[in-house]
């Protein structure tokens, strides 16, 4: 995606509104979500009517020599917590 969209389309597909939250996505982008012995995998959430990223849920510390992993999400705007949209969500991804 990285190589063929532009800053402000990944912006918009990655739902944030400011350079610096974008800069920490570039970040994660550049330097890689897999480690020596963790790996990192995460959904984002979309609105449906919208197609808005709401947020992103899923797997960190990932230890992939014993199989074991953390859960772990986040929505991006107040007003779309406390909706039970995690529940059902991580219901999907566990």
């Amino acid at each position: 995606m990285h190589t063929h969209y532009t800053r402000e389309e990944l912006k918009a597909f990655y739902g944030h509104a400011s350079d610096s939250d974008f800069g920490l996505e570039i970040e994660r982008y550049e330097g890689g979500l897999t480690g020596y012995s963790r790996s990192f995998l995460y959904f984002h959430l979309i609105e449906p009517a919208t197609r808005r990223v709401m947020g992103w849920c899923g797997y960190h510390t990932w230890i992939l020599k014993h199989h074991r992993a953390e859960i772990g999400y986040g929505l991006y705007r107040e007003e779309d917590r406390r909706k039970g949209l995690m529940s059902e969500a991580l219901e999907a991804v566990l």
